[in-house]
């Protein structure tokens, strides 16, 4: 995809070809890959093998299925960014209805705010209630993105004592899993470029974060 065109002023240094990253992880991977975390893991979490009840206007009782892939040495963090990334590659066409050229731009900005308010609220433990704006949809799609990633700063971060580290790896993960996610034939060519622009979003910021990190001085 010649996504370097697309980009307006300003853009760039939030997007990173993710094959590109891929190639630079294999050709190096002690100096790219960070510390993974495995476990008891469910193997293929995505929206699909997500059941959810409905009563009146209330959604309930959400129950998770096909334990098929289930293992005590999975990566625990791919079932938090498969179940994201599949989210929003299906979500992400039909929030942004716009020819390829502002669909790149649109996605870039809505990934880098999703991305800086993770941070915020990594740092400070406060994570949104509810959406915003609750009956906007690209509010409450962000909302949503920000639970899920909730529920991996507790099962990455907090319960591991890893406050920052999981937050890192989960950038990396993101980062991989998109551009793997790219292979599936049943997306679409605005499904696969969503997939695509996320991965890329993702590296920039795993760079980004581990540069920032290691200038500080700070562990990760």
């Amino acid at each position: 995809v010649a996504i370097s065109a697309s980009f307006d002023a300003g853009l760039s240094d939030r997007f990173l070809d993710p094959y590109r990253f891929a190639l630079a992880v294999l050709n190096d991977p002690g100096d790219c890959v960070p510390r993974l975390l495995r476990g008891y893991g469910h193997g293929d979490l995505h929206g699909r093998n997500v059941l959810v009840g409905r009563v009146g206007d209330r959604v309930l009782w959400p129950a998770v299925f096909d334990y098929g892939d289930m293992g005590m040495d999975n990566l625990i963090g791919w079932d938090f960014v498969k179940m994201e990334t599949e989210f929003k590659i299906r979500a992400y066409p039909e929030l942004f209805p716009v020819p390829a050229q502002a669909f790149v731009g649109e996605v870039i900005r809505m990934e880098h705010d999703l991305h800086t308010l993770t941070e915020e609220y990594r740092n400070n433990n406060q994570w949104p209630l509810k959406p915003v704006n609750a009956t906007s949809p690209v509010e409450r799609f962000r909302w949503l993105v920000l639970m899920m990633r909730k529920q991996a700063s507790q099962q990455m971060g907090l319960y591991r004592n890893r406050s920052r580290e999981w937050l890192a790896e989960y950038y990396f993960l993101l980062a991989i899993y998109g551009l793997n996610g790219m292979r599936f034939e049943n997306l679409t060519d605005m499904q696969r470029l969503g997939a695509y622009l996320s991965a890329g979003c993702a590296a920039s910021r795993y760079v980004w974060d581990r540069n920032l990190t290691h200038e500080s001085g700070e562990s990760a």
